[in-house]
């Protein structure tokens, strides 16, 4: 006897597996980053983005690499100078 697995089983299992391993699907991230899956895979095929895992033809981050990538892309503005204020004394001294 031969048991059927139907696709509601699947996905649950596949769901399942994603919450046992903390991984996110293509579709997930590029959700979460407001990317397109196509700005993923042109970023896997240049060696850019966050580290990935292949499963046969289907890609999945782990949560850990996406959090670390991220640390990486995070910029501190320099601050900017005030603009000079021709009214306040200078450290030069002027004097004659």
């Amino acid at each position: 006897m031969t048991t059927t697995i139907t696709d509601d089983e699947k996905a649950g299992r596949a769901e399942q597996l994603r919450f046992r391993f903390d991984i996110l699907t293509d579709d997930d991230l590029a959700l979460s980053l407001g990317l397109t899956t196509q700005t993923l895979a042109t970023w896997r095929s240049n060696g850019e983005g966050p580290a990935y895992v292949k499963a046969g033809k289907t890609v999945f981050y782990r949560r850990e690499d996406v959090e670390s990538w991220l640390e990486l892309c995070v910029t501190h503005p320099r601050a900017r100078q005030a603009p000079a204020n021709d009214n306040e004394p200078s450290d030069r001294s002027d004097a004659a």
